[in-house]
């Protein structure tokens, strides 16, 4: 007997509420990854307050700090790639599989870091890849009904993009709750450097030259045996010096990092306000004589 069409419905909005949780728990925002993510963001707030701070663009640091400024905005879904960029199909469309590609073996979120609108374009292509198998179960087998399942695409379609955003909705609460202090704090300290826009516009601007690209490739692979020294030599050698292969030390050595962050952060601040104050002063002694 033929189900009542309200649980197909309620079938694919489970089905999407476990897709999205699936998502997380093979991600690299799993529990299990805990420690590596830490280090992981901590190196890319280093790399973002460097690309505030400097503006050496020929050098292999720098290339380096834009590689895990990008990965960042990979992971937040905020796009980086130039709008006004002339190129040619081909390799647009060879940047757009790189981009893909980065996606898969950075090994970040893919269903939960997707637009609602994308989530039911995503929806809508499982519904159809599954009535797909209806008619060719119905056409080999005579099992099923290809008509049914094409009438109720739709609905399901929408029915498992709700069910993405409620996972997705359910992880967050739950991050509220279980993420550490310190993963906490790197987010917000990523939020902050990036908030103005002028860093996504960076990033979007630079043009890593070829000659660089080995050298990057190779601190893609070196990055996951140690943080990177260059950002800052103080937290370069506290960081690289006292990370070792337990959680306890690494949430230990990344708390010293975003310390130092946060004291380099204020620094730059006040140093902004003190210049501002004296720019006002300055403005204001011509007419202190009238």
């Amino acid at each position: 007997m033929s189900l009542p069409w309200y649980d197909y419905v309620l079938g694919h909005y489970l089905g999407g509420i476990t897709l999205s949780i699936a998502d997380r728990t093979f991600s690299e925002n799993s529990k299990r990854n805990t420690s590596k993510r830490l280090e992981k963001k901590l190196g890319e707030v280093e790399a973002l307050e460097y690309l505030v701070t400097n503006d050496n663009l020929e050098s292999i640091e720098y290339a380096d700090a834009v590689r895990k400024a990008k990965n960042y905005f990979d992971r937040e879904s905020i796009s980086y790639e130039s709008s006004y960029e002339n190129i040619g199909l081909m390799k647009r469309l060879a940047k757009k599989t790189s981009k893909f590609v980065g996606n898969i073996t950075g090994n970040h979120e893919r269903i939960n870091n997707l637009s609602t609108g994308k989530k039911y374009v995503a929806s809508l292509g499982i519904c159809l890849g599954l009535d797909a198998i209806i008619v060719v179960s119905q056409a080999t087998m005579g099992i099923g009904n290809a008509f049914s399942a094409a009438a109720l695409t739709l609905p399901e379609a929408v029915a498992m993009s709700l069910g993405m955003q409620t996972g997705k909705a359910f992880l967050y609460v739950k991050d509220m709750f279980t993420r550490s202090k310190e993963e906490k704090e790197l987010d917000s300290l990523s939020r902050e450097l990036t908030e103005d826009g002028k860093l996504l516009q960076i990033v979007k601007d630079y043009s890593q030259t070829s000659k660089l690209e080995p050298k990057c490739l190779e601190n893609t692979i070196d990055e996951q045996k140690q943080l990177p020294k260059y950002y800052s030599s103080d937290i370069g050698t506290k960081v690289g010096s006292t990370i070792v292969n337990t959680a306890e030390n690494i949430s230990g050595a990344v708390s010293s990092g975003i310390d130092a962050i946060k004291n380099r952060m204020r620094e730059r601040r006040k140093t902004r306000e003190d210049e501002e104050k004296a720019r006002r002063e300055a403005l204001k002694k011509p007419y202190e004589n009238y």
